[in-house]
């Protein structure tokens, strides 16, 4: 559906965001109002389709309708993230459930900043997660694990890239 900024229009750091305007429906004409209650109290990822590595991590605080029935106002308080919105652009908003709310299994996101073939992880989750990887533009990439212990592992890649790793 549609979102805009509470502020309006143009370039915006996603840190300088604290409130969204969003449709009451989706684009495929569901309305989302039980969806957005339901996220009230918790977080929400928004992240620009087209760059995995530009992303806000929002608490979602209260939401509330617009004299225009068509849309409501949600508040959210930035927890992290970079990049932010741009004006033209397409992006995804989900709910982000941390793993320690749901159980006690550990998780660990590495960023990969300068192309790199070879990734040496070291993320302290004392064993041997699985792995996930995104290049820069959000496409999903297959390298060879080696588990050097419980703390580090060692990715290879066939070509060298940017991007992120995320071990559960």
């Amino acid at each position: 559906g549609t979102m805009a900024l509470e502020a309006g229009g143009g370039d915006t750091p996603f840190s300088n965001v604290t409130a969204l305007t969003l449709s009451v429906t989706d684009k495929g004409s569901q309305n989302t109002t039980a969806f957005v209650n339901y996220l009230v109290g918790s977080d929400i990822i928004i992240n620009k389709q087209k760059d995995l590595l530009q992303f806000g991590h929002f608490k979602v605080t209260s939401y509330s309708s617009l004299i225009d029935p068509g849309f409501y106002t949600i508040n959210v308080s930035f927890i992290g993230g970079q990049g932010g919105f741009e004006d033209e652009e397409f992006y995804d908003v989900d709910n982000f459930l941390l793993a320690s709310s749901i159980t006690s299994d550990l998780h660990f996101t590495y960023t990969q900043s300068s192309a790199s073939a070879v990734w040496n992880i070291t993320h302290n989750l004392g064993k041997n997660p699985s792995v996930s990887v995104a290049d820069s533009a959000g496409t999903l990439v297959v390298g060879e694990v080696d588990y050097v212990d419980d703390n580090n592992l060692i990715i290879t890649f066939i070509s060298a890239f940017a991007g992120v790793a995320y071990l559960n």
